[in-house]
């Protein structure tokens, strides 16, 4: 009777050793392996996404403007022309450790010539794209089966070398090579394709695109023409603090604000510097540095911000989404409105 009370237990440890090989055996099958390989990629591609847009949404050239891609695989943010689109994925000056495919590759990195950081707000909307909710990039991505679409900016998660690509080094930081040693997906100097995976094909692509891009950048745009802080040092709120009422400033017909950025009183309401000049209707400073008043106009973000006026120094600011209210007597805050 003795060694029928040992069975019961016996059998359970049993039938738990059997589970555990089980559940082990599957965490290792080529099924679980494909999914975690296939998720770790995922996070990689999103990390890197949000650290470019978080990056350009604080560029002071122009908010939205993306950083050159690492030409050298250094893991620093290069010089680029209209012509060098294509390179790894400048990790370092985003401040972040190298997100890594489930390969354990570095990530790649396109981005549509006019986007580049290292355009002076100046040149926008004339010899280069205006950076602002019309711009849809200069890149073209076409997912398996669907026709292209144009896209500002694409991560490349090159995964496993694939039979006639050489890698070189060790993947510390990143492996060396060529683009051709690690990218299929690229199709033309601009044109990429998305496909499923197979013998020839591996790569994984997230884009950026103008939606992702400009909402996120939304918010930093209604802060500096309203005037940020509690005090109402710069923007709207200045101009309203130095008597301007707030009608005087829209809403045009089509709902947007109507403001002169090359007035006397609108440079005086935003950080300015000596000597300026006006360029297409923009007030342009011959200093180097960046000043919002120089963007805002020459990206034309007042075309896209809705203005209504609530009272003599109070108006309501619109843009992607999001909302504040502009007054001189309490600093901005933005909520984001229902969809």
């Amino acid at each position: 009777m003795k060694s029928r009370g040992f069975a019961l237990p016996g059998l359970l440890i049993g039938l738990l050793i059997a589970i555990t090989a089980l559940a082990l055996w599957a965490s290792r099958s080529p099924g679980s392996l494909q999914h975690r390989t296939s998720q770790r990629t995922e996070i990689a591609l999103r990390q890197a996404r949000e650290a470019l847009i978080q990056h350009a949404v604080w560029e002071d050239s122009s908010p939205g403007a993306l950083l050159c891609p690492d030409l050298d695989n250094d893991g620093a943010s290069d010089s680029c022309g209209p012509l060098s689109l294509l390179g790894r994925f400048p990790w370092k000056t985003v401040g972040i450790a190298p997100p890594r495919d489930g390969a354990g590759e570095c990530l790649w990195y396109a981005l549509s010539p006019g986007a580049r950081s290292a355009l002076k707000a100046d040149s926008r909307g004339g010899t280069q794209p205006a950076l602002n909710p019309a711009f849809a990039g200069e890149l073209s991505l076409a997912e398996a089966g669907m026709a292209a679409q144009p896209v500002i900016a694409v991560l490349i998660a090159p995964g496993r070398a694939l039979e006639g690509q050489m890698r070189t080094g060790s993947a510390d930081p990143c492996r060396g090579g060529a683009a051709a040693d690690f990218i299929e997906a690229r199709v033309g100097l601009r044109s990429f394709v998305s496909e499923p995976e197979r013998s020839s094909f591996n790569d994984r692509l997230l884009a950026i695109t103008a939606n992702r891009l400009f909402d996120s950048v939304a918010p930093r745009v209604l802060i500096e023409f309203a005037g940020a802080g509690e005090a109402p040092a710069s923007g709207l709120r200045k101009l309203f603090a130095n008597g301007h009422r707030s009608e005087e400033f829209g809403p045009g017909p089509d709902g947007h604000p109507i403001i002169d950025f090359t007035s006397a009183a609108t440079r005086n309401a935003f950080p300015s510097a000596l000597p300026f000049s006006t360029r297409r209707g923009c007030t342009r400073f011959e200093v180097a540095g960046n000043f919002a008043i120089e963007w805002l106009c020459f990206n034309s973000w007042t075309s896209y911000i809705l203005y209504q006026a609530e009272g003599v120094n109070r108006a309501k600011l619109s843009l992607a989404g999001w909302q504040l209210t502009a007054t001189p007597d309490e600093a901005p805050h933005l909520t984001r409105a229902s969809r």
